[in-house]
């Protein structure tokens, strides 16, 4: 498989106490892919402030981080806040310069040659012309939540009208979102869905605990069973999503086979919510994820089986 992968949008900065955290799906992807793929180089292109102690902890982990060129010296910041009954709103502050093509063609050449590449926004701060610009060097994936986000004067996040991007993810060979990403007013935007699903290559939809569904470019629609957890397992779904795409990303590259990319991915999210911690700490490395499947060989097999994957080997 290729041993290159950069992923471009804002490391976040989230609230925390007490100390702010690391934040963003290309931290949460980059560091997935990374403890997936123990030899890979992993880079992220971000803007933020320079010298940051979030990129030493990056770094500690094995992933590079690329500063774009910016005029700003700040880190783009989320604040989550929770109402009795669960419901979140989240107010950004301090944003960061978009990332445009212009970025990209700054590069040093040998980092695109032979790549990967995840696109993956968390405020529509990259421009979607870096997609097709991009694939001409490898295989672009996407990951559009931050495209469906808009913010107000006051940084009050909500949900934004994604127009105009057809062209573009016409070049990207795989889309992954959520369904929770195209909801509007209490229901699924099934004409956003046919849009992306109309211009993306291949499209993986994550359901949560109903699993996933992936439509293919030739009119496939394959259904991945999710893996069961009891209740007393789930600690967070934070970022869960991320990590799908990043196991997803690094199953695909080397089977080219969209299904078994979907079963692999679906797994290693699981594994995801069941970990306890804060933000990034919790994305399981490969040994923890080797370790669940020993103690719980009975429920794995069932897992594949449900998928009609009993042949799989999962990572092994």
């Amino acid at each position: 498989m290729n041993k290159k992968l950069l992923t471009i949008g804002h490391i976040l900065e989230d609230t925390d106490k007490p100390e702010n955290i690391i934040g963003g799906g290309v931290s949460y992807s980059g560091i997935a892919f990374k403890y997936l793929n123990p030899e890979a180089n992993v880079t992220i292109l971000t803007k933020m402030t320079r010298n940051h102690r979030f990129i030493a902890d990056f770094n500690s982990k094995g992933v590079n981080v690329l500063l774009a060129d910016s005029d700003l010296n700040c880190v783009s910041t989320f604040t989550n806040i929770y109402d009795e009954k669960g419901n979140r709103k989240q107010i950004v502050s301090n944003v960061q310069r978009a990332i445009t093509k212009a970025d990209h063609q700054k590069i040093d050449k040998s980092l695109l040659n032979d790549s990967i590449f995840l696109v993956a926004p968390c405020i529509n701060e990259v421009a979607t012309d870096v997609i097709p610009y991009l694939a001409k060097h490898g295989m672009v994936f996407v990951t559009p939540q931050g495209y469906f986000r808009s913010f107000d004067k006051r940084g009050n996040v909500s949900y934004g009208r994604w127009n105009g991007f057809e062209d573009d993810l016409k070049s990207a060979s795989v889309t992954i979102l959520s369904e929770d990403d195209i909801v509007t007013n209490g229901a699924q935007n099934i004409e956003l869905l046919n849009r992306i699903k109309a211009s993306s290559q291949n499209v993986v939809l994550t359901q949560g605990a109903k699993g996933s569904t992936i439509f293919t470019r030739d009119g496939q629609k394959l259904k991945i069973k999710a893996f069961r957890l009891d209740k007393d397992e789930i600690r967070s779904f934070t970022e869960a999503g991320d990590c799908y795409a990043a196991a997803f990303i690094t199953d695909y590259v080397k089977s080219k086979d969209l299904k078994k990319a979907g079963v692999f991915a679906s797994f290693f999210a699981a594994i995801k919510i069941t970990e306890l911690g804060i933000g990034v700490e919790t994305t399981p490395t490969l040994d923890e994820v080797k370790a669940f499947i020993r103690q719980n060989k009975q429920r794995v097999r069932e897992f594949l089986k449900s998928n009609n994957s009993e042949n799989l080997r999962l990572f092994t």
